[in-house]
């Protein structure tokens, strides 16, 4: 699942991404802006409500 919010003269764009590894893991990769991207692991339930929610 991908999620964008596009910049603007008052916001810096953002980027959401979930990611489901070889292994069944899942992680949340992040990156706002210039700075360097976070990636954290998440549950499969967590995951999974993020993408019914951002669907």
């Amino acid at each position: 699942m991908d999620k964008l919010t596009s910049p603007s003269t008052d916001r810096t764009a953002q980027v959401y991404r979930i990611l489901l590894g070889e292994r069944g893991d899942y992680d949340l990769v992040m990156s706002i802006g210039e700075q360097p991207g976070l990636l954290k692991p998440l549950s499969k339930e967590r995951a999974l409500l993020a993408v019914r929610v951002n669907g």
